[in-house]
């Protein structure tokens, strides 16, 4: 007998999955660890190969792969490990209670309903007996919730293993075949401190950047809003972050901001890149000599471009209309390991239980009904594949 998807999605909540935030994997915030020892235990008892990859000091991939009738060919099911942090929650986050059939607790939706539906989709077809019709991949990638390192990773260790790759995200079991990508820079100013009581013999990194600023999300936030895709729409830029200064009688030296580009398929790291530099250049050509401006890439979550026409697209369409008695396609407003695999040239389709509107809240809950539907769709995947 198979298990039931909702004690499964119930342990894999109860299971703090916490990304740490690019600080060590801690008490509070343990990262993925704890999650893929209970995936590992999981797909080892079923006959899996499972492997991790450490992508950071512990934070590693897990890949459990099962053999097929065509060895071929290897689909990759995918549904990163870590949620984003419990604070701020108003339920207990890490104890799972069902009401009114729905589920709470952190990560249910995002990324976890989705998850325990794709793995009572492998476990029913291991209990019936049936062998897969090609080699199936399940990865659980790292850090997918501050910069999808994880599945750039994956790409990287395992380039062309895949043909192509269903991603579990909450998109209310629509077919997301394009979302924008989202680049998120770190600009720094460095100016020259002195003591309050002559602030014009220095020069204010914070003052600086206040300009930047200005320049960010006025002229060139405006500018953007003139290129259009037909269904995604303009791109987006926002300043996020902001740090500066020591202490209140020092003209502060150093200040950080943090910018987020929201892009469109076609714009790239390095044009991006570009047009804020431009920006930086035109503040320091009017600026004390003496300021001195730095542009990093921090976060890159490439777009994603499927077309419903493609080998996947019709796979998941069919799937779908056998399930759920229609295949929808859809655009989404966030971004995933999706954009990663397909940037890479691996086609790729999200489709899971859940809506984006309960990710990341303080109440965070899946409709459970939903849940059941994504296991007979990812089944039928399978069965199609």
């Amino acid at each position: 007998m198979s298990l039931d998807v909702v004690h499964l999605l119930a342990e894999l909540v109860a299971c703090p999955s916490t990304n740490p935030r690019g600080a060590p994997p801690s008490a509070e915030y343990p990262g993925e660890a704890p999650l893929l020892r209970i995936l590992e235990l999981f797909f080892k008892t079923r006959g899996a190969r499972v492997i991790q990859e450490e992508v950071f000091p512990g934070r590693c991939n897990l890949l459990a792969t099962f053999d097929g009738v065509d060895r071929s060919r290897t689909l990759l099911l995918n549904a990163h490990a870590d949620n984003v942090p419990q604070d701020g929650m108003t339920i207990p986050p890490f104890t799972p209670d069902i009401r009114d059939g729905k589920l709470y607790g952190r990560g249910a939706t995002d990324p976890k309903g989705g998850m325990a539906a794709m793995l009572a989709a492998l476990d029913r077809f291991l209990a019936a007996g049936r062998p897969f019709p090609c080699r199936v991949c399940f990865a659980a990638t790292c850090n997918e919730e501050c910069g999808a390192d994880g599945a750039q990773a994956l790409m990287r260790l395992h380039p062309g293993e895949f043909v192509a790759a269903v991603v579990a995200e909450p998109t209310d079991l629509e077919i997301v075949h394009l979302h924008k990508g989202a680049l998120r820079f770190t600009i720094g100013a460095s100016g020259v401190a002195v003591h309050s009581s002559l602030p014009e013999r220095g020069v204010s990194a914070i003052r600086a950047l206040c300009e930047v600023t200005a320049r960010i999300e006025g002229p060139y936030r405006d500018s953007l809003l003139l290129r259009t895709h037909p269904q995604l729409g303009a791109p987006r830029v926002s300043v996020g972050v902001f740090h500066g200064g020591s202490q209140v009688n020092v003209v502060p030296d150093h200040a950080e901001l943090q910018v987020d580009r929201r892009t469109l398929p076609g714009e790239t790291v390095d044009s991006v890149q570009r047009e804020l530099e431009e920006i930086l250049v035109a503040v320091q050509r009017d600026a004390d000599p003496r300021l001195a401006f730095s542009c990093r890439l921090s976060e890159n979550y490439p777009p994603l471009d499927e077309s419903p026409d493609s080998g996947i697209g019709r796979l998941v369409a069919e799937a779908a209309r056998r399930v759920l008695g229609q295949a929808r396609f859809a655009v989404a407003p966030f971004g995933t390991d999706g954009g990663v695999f397909s940037s890479h040239g691996l086609p790729s389709l999200i489709i899971g239980p859940g809506s984006i509107r309960q990710a990341h809240t303080k109440d965070e809950f899946i409709d459970l009904a939903q849940v059941r539907q994504a296991v007979d769709l990812y089944e039928t995947i399978l069965t199609l594949a």
